[in-house]
């Protein structure tokens, strides 16, 4: 492959997995909540997505910088992932479930046969995943 596929391929894999990762951790942090107390709540999609979360909060934040920061098709892919942050926040702030609704079908569209596949892949994860608080 070119140098310039691999950027744009890893600005996707990499980049807005890891903004996403850093986002949320932020979010949850500025919301000031009780992380262990969530977990009493948690659902094992939560449970799942805390744990990537914390996965990558628990490694270098300079290795993390530097692979957001130095792939210049990242800010592309980023921005990208923005506008579909905003225009899904739009819906909810605005009460809008048919607007809600209309953007989730399409982003399900857009994945098309593959969400059988991450159905299959995910039941796995999600039954052995604990739902018990770690004390750690």
């Amino acid at each position: 492959t070119s140098a310039e596929e691999h950027d744009k391929m890893m600005a996707i894999i990499q980049g807005i997995t890891h903004f996403s990762a850093v986002a949320a951790g932020m979010a949850l942090k500025d919301l000031k909540i009780d992380l262990r107390r969530t977990l009493t709540f948690a659902s094992p999609i939560y449970l799942l997505r805390l744990a990537m979360i914390g996965r990558i909060l628990n490694q270098s934040g300079k290795l993390y910088a530097e692979i957001e920061t130095m792939n210049p098709s990242t800010i592309i892919a980023v921005e990208a992932y923005q506008k579909a942050i905003e225009l899904l926040a739009r819906s909810i702030k605005n009460a809008d479930s048919k607007g809600f609704e209309q953007y989730f079908n399409e982003a399900a569209r857009f994945l098309g046969d593959y969400r059988k596949k991450a159905q299959k892949e995910t039941d796995i994860l999600l039954k052995n995943i604990s739902k018990k608080p770690s004390n750690k």
